[in-house]
């Protein structure tokens, strides 16, 4: 008899399992895999923004003078370095900086763009 419940238990559970379609991770946190990344343009320049490194992509384009936050996927703990394409022709290669999945960094596009910077978003952690 003790057989018949461990096993009536056992096909439950397995069946909530398969119900549900994803077995949940206690240790996964929301916005895991992903990081946010803000884009300050102080520049009269629309800027077009690219991750390099590990993953190389387009982030997207910041009209000049104006602010945009674009979100990324971001697997494991890397290094981020971001390029800056103005439309008038010159391109600035950040600071690189380390971020874990969840984290968000901010880049400051300045008017002289050698001086633009990557930075760690204080107190990021996901949330």
């Amino acid at each position: 008899m003790r057989g018949r419940a461990v096993l009536l238990v056992a096909t439950t559970t397995v069946a909530g399992c398969i119900w549900q379609g994803r077995v949940s991770n206690p240790f996964e946190t929301e916005g895991a895999g992903i990081i946010r990344v803000v884009v300050q343009n102080h520049n009269f320049h629309q800027a077009t923004v690219k991750a390099l490194g590990r993953i190389q992509r387009r982030i997207g384009i910041v009209a000049g003078n104006s602010s945009e936050t674009f979100s990324l996927p971001w697997p494991t703990a890397d290094n981020l370095v971001l390029e800056i394409d103005l439309l008038a022709g010159s391109t600035f290669r950040t600071n690189s900086i380390s971020l874990e999945p969840g984290e968000s960094a901010t880049l400051y596009i300045e008017q002289v763009i050698s001086l633009s910077t990557l930075v760690r978003a204080v107190g990021s952690d996901g949330g």
